[in-house]
């Protein structure tokens, strides 16, 4: 600081013989610097000035009669070309942008095209139904995929017209739980998931499923469903045979040892009582197969077995529990009523043996009666012992 308190120049600028010292260095780097900047400058200006000549020319043509040199000479016809060219850089950036823009738009565009082909041939070609739904009580429809012709008989055009055709169509024995089902997903918005049952337009009846999810057409437009259908019929019918297969016995047809067990089980817990049991065992079914052969003493089980079938009402259930051994459960069914029962299979049996040509076909029987708060597996040892007293009566054929 000088003796008045104020900053002094800086060290590189010092007091000689009363006058101050200023380096010439600092000037010249900073006029060179202005130097190559204002011939940039020019530079650009006469490049846009020949470049867009023309343009300029027709912009104040009628302030100069045309005359460019004379343009050029006037320091305001100058400054208005200078406007006019950062103007029209500024219009070509823009240019620029917009077809870079248009561009990026055609490719995306050629894109979308491309995937919707290549989705649309997925969907026409694929076995499965693809379809979309108005979120309403019918589930009218706005789209199905040509494959429903092929599955159910019935054109594209008729699903869209009729919009009640997917609620005719549906099996009448499966029509209330999958109405249900709708109207439940339709308010609650969860997927829609079902196997069900539907007649085809030529009257058969196929299995199918039915899965389906809420989408939104775009922002403030309705939801539609959007979903697949597949025939499902075979895969039904396979499920059918194992769930046959576990439950019945191959060679008669009718239930097999499992599901009676099971049976008992659940009567046991039932109100259905008295509950009866017939056990019965075919009578001389050794010597059969002996005499006449193994395949000869399987028709006699499968007629046995036929025969008990048709001597019993619906709801008892008949099963094989073994090799030659049958038993029949009978619900509500007190003791007089299952010896009737015993007696309507007997005289059946009789009666079958001679139209059938083979003498002696018989079965002895015993029958329990089962009352509640006992224990049916108990009972059917009792229908056993009885049994087995009634075959003891019978006599021994020992002609081989």
């Amino acid at each position: 600081m000088d003796s008045t308190g104020r900053a002094g120049p800086p060290k590189s600028i010092q007091q000689k013989n009363g006058k101050w010292d200023i380096p010439v260095i600092h000037y010249t780097r900073w006029l060179y610097l202005a130097g190559i900047g204002f011939v940039i400058l020019i530079g650009a200006l006469g490049w846009a000035v020949f470049e867009y000549k023309h343009e300029i020319l027709n912009f104040v043509s009628a302030q100069s009669g045309g005359n460019f040199d004379a343009i050029i000479a006037s320091p305001i016809g100058f400054a208005v070309i200078i406007i006019v060219v950062v103007i029209l850089l500024e219009e070509r950036r823009r240019r620029a942008q917009m077809q870079q823009l248009e561009s990026i738009v055609k490719q995306r565009t050629e894109e979308l095209a491309r995937s919707e082909k290549r989705y649309r041939a997925l969907v026409e070609h694929s076995t499965a139904i693809t379809y979309i739904d108005a979120l309403d009580e019918e589930s009218s429809n706005l789209y199905t995929s040509p494959q429903i012709e092929t599955l159910l008989g019935y054109s594209c055009e008729e699903w869209v017209q009729d919009h009640a055709l997917w609620q005719k169509i549906i099996y009448a024995d499966d029509h209330e739980r999958v109405q249900k089902e709708n109207l439940r997903t339709n308010a609650t918005g969860e997927p829609f998931s079902m196997d069900y049952r539907v007649c085809t337009k030529d009257g058969r009846v196929i299995w199918v499923h039915d899965e389906a999810i809420l989408v939104e057409r775009g922002k403030g437009k309705p939801k539609d469903w959007q979903g697949v259908i597949y025939d499902i019929t075979e895969r039904k019918m396979m499920e059918e045979q194992l769930r046959f297969l576990s439950t019945h016995d191959p060679l008669t047809g009718i239930y097999n040892r499992a599901y009676f067990e099971e049976e008992m089980t659940r009567l046991e817990n039932s109100r259905c009582f008295p509950v009866s049991i017939i056990i019965g065992d075919v009578d001389k079914l050794k010597v059969t197969n002996d005499r006449y052969g193994h395949d000869v003493g399987d028709d006699v089980l499968k007629r046995v077995a036929q025969i008990l079938k048709e001597s019993f009402r619906y709801e008892d259930v008949v099963a094989r529990t073994g090799g030659d051994e049958f038993a029949i459960l009978l619900p509500e069914t007190d003791h007089a009523a299952a010896q009737q029962a015993m007696e309507r299979v007997e005289v059946a049996l009789k009666a079958s043996s001679i139209q059938w040509q083979v003498p002696g076909l018989s079965i002895s029987m015993g029958t329990a009666t089962c009352e509640k708060g006992m224990l049916l597996s108990k009972v059917m040892k009792l229908a056993d012992d009885h049994m087995y007293r009634n075959k003891k009566q019978i006599p021994v054929d020992t002609d081989t």
